[in-house]
């Protein structure tokens, strides 16, 4: 697909990865503030993103009300939509911004709905599913009226279109984008000295939009009705994205506490991880130790190809890792299904070790 070659005023603000920014514009865009559209045409815009039956009037919008991205009060009903442009739903999370809204709106119906730069599947009942390629369509019916807020609006559309049709492209043939997957983590000072093979490529870099992309790609092999049952979930560290696919939890250690053993691909590595169950960001590397060791042995027998290990910085994660035959995004479609599922396979083996080392290390320790 051709890149458009004109840039939108977004770009230039270099504004193009900010969610923030992205919820400020549909708040603004459906307030009374905007003039670029008429007040029938936002009603239609929120009627058919949120599947409306009844007629409404929008009374206000506004953006982090409770942490929440996007506020649509109505006469009838509160509408809330959580932006999901770099980051990906945690049904906890969901489920907190409709149990308040529930309790601070009782007499009001609520609406919810979370925004993603592509389709996922939904994971909590009662929301309701839009895409940003939903919002360029809805976008690009609009008849927009002769003010100066017109332009702004034109602007966001066009930016759309080239954030969507480079994202098409890497989608379909990422092995020709490998800056996406490679340069995530590079400060920005250092991409500056990049050379880039095409509008593309540039457009990608410039606008800080590599992890964006390595996510909503690792979203989609998700829906791969063969990997979809290994219930991976999407993260990313250090602008690299990653998947975690569980493989055993509530193992203990000797402790109160609860862990688990997962396998990590990031990049070009596979892991085979073990870490605390819950509230990780507040876990501590000590917690662990005990099984440090176990760790090591795995790696100095290089068990099932593991080379080398990650202790723990901070947190309570310990990892041994190995590099891919090829990354992942220079695979076909069968390659990295087969890759996965040996992989997990080979997890559950390592894991059962693992406890075995562990019952071994409790038992003499008693």
């Amino acid at each position: 697909m051709t890149l458009i070659e004109e840039k939108s005023f977004f770009e230039h603000l270099q504004f193009a990865d900010s969610e923030r920014v992205h919820s400020e514009f549909f708040s603004w865009l459906l307030s009374p503030e905007c003039l670029a559209i008429s007040e029938s045409q936002k009603i239609n815009f929120i009627e058919k993103c949120f599947k409306l039956e009844e007629k409404i009037h929008i009374i206000k919008t506004a953006t982090e009300i409770d942490d929440i991205d996007i506020f649509i009060e109505t006469n009838n009903s509160i509408l809330i939509i959580e932006n999901k442009l770099k980051s990906f739903q945690h049904s906890n999370q969901l489920e907190r911004y409709k149990e308040l809204v529930e309790k601070k709106y009782p007499k009001k119906a609520q609406c919810f709905a979370f925004l993603t730069l592509v389709k996922e599947q939904s994971i909590n009942n009662g929301w309701i599913h839009i895409s940003y390629y939903d919002i360029l369509q809805e976008l690009k019916e609009l008849s927009l009226l002769e003010h100066r807020h017109s332009f702004f609006v034109e602007d966001y559309i066009l930016f759309l279109e080239r954030l969507l049709s480079v994202l098409n492209d890497v989608m379909a043939k990422p092995r020709e984008f490998s800056c996406v997957f490679e340069n995530g983590s590079l400060k920005k000072s250092n991409k500056l000295k990049l050379e880039f093979k095409s509008k593309k490529e540039e457009f990608i870099t410039k606008n800080q939009l590599e992890t964006i992309f390595q996510k909503a790609f690792l979203i989609k092999l998700l829906d791969n009705n063969e990997i979809k049952n290994f219930q991976g979930c999407v993260g990313d560290t250090r602008g690299t994205a990653l998947i975690d696919f569980p493989l055993e939890g509530n193992i203990s250690i000797g402790d109160k506490r609860s862990y688990k053993t997962f396998i990590q691909i990031q990049g070009d590595n596979i892991k085979f991880a073990f870490a605390i169950q819950e509230n990780y960001p507040s876990s501590n590397k000590l917690w662990i130790f005990k099984v440090i060791d176990i760790f090591k042995n795995f790696k100095n027998q290089k068990l099932n190809g593991y080379s080398k290990i990650n202790s723990p910085k901070e947190l309570a994660y310990v990892s041994i890792s190995k590099k891919m035959d090829k990354p992942y995004w220079s695979m076909d479609l069968e390659e990295i299904v087969s890759m996965i599922t040996i992989e997990i396979k080979s997890g559950h083996e390592l894991t059962e070790k693992l406890m075995k080392e562990i019952k071994k290390m409790l038992v003499s320790n008693a």
